[in-house]
């Protein structure tokens, strides 16, 4: 019985990675459109302020996840 609580755990774990990861993915794949519609490349930029935010949070998910 412990055993299948544990594999459970585990699956879901593996599925909140693979989630988290297509996050990062997507947020990364934005920053071309970041770059040119937020105006002064990355410079005084804060739609790209909050997409490295956001990168930061679901790194630190990823990592919470992985331990």
């Amino acid at each position: 019985m412990k055993k299948n609580a544990e594999q459970k755990k585990l699956e879901n774990l593996e599925k909140e990675l693979e989630e988290l990861k297509k996050r990062m993915e997507k947020t990364l794949k934005k920053s071309n459109e970041i770059f040119d519609v937020g105006g002064d490349g990355w410079h005084d930029n804060p739609a790209y302020d909050m997409m490295n935010a956001d990168i930061d949070k679901i790194g630190g998910l990823i990592d919470e996840v992985k331990d």
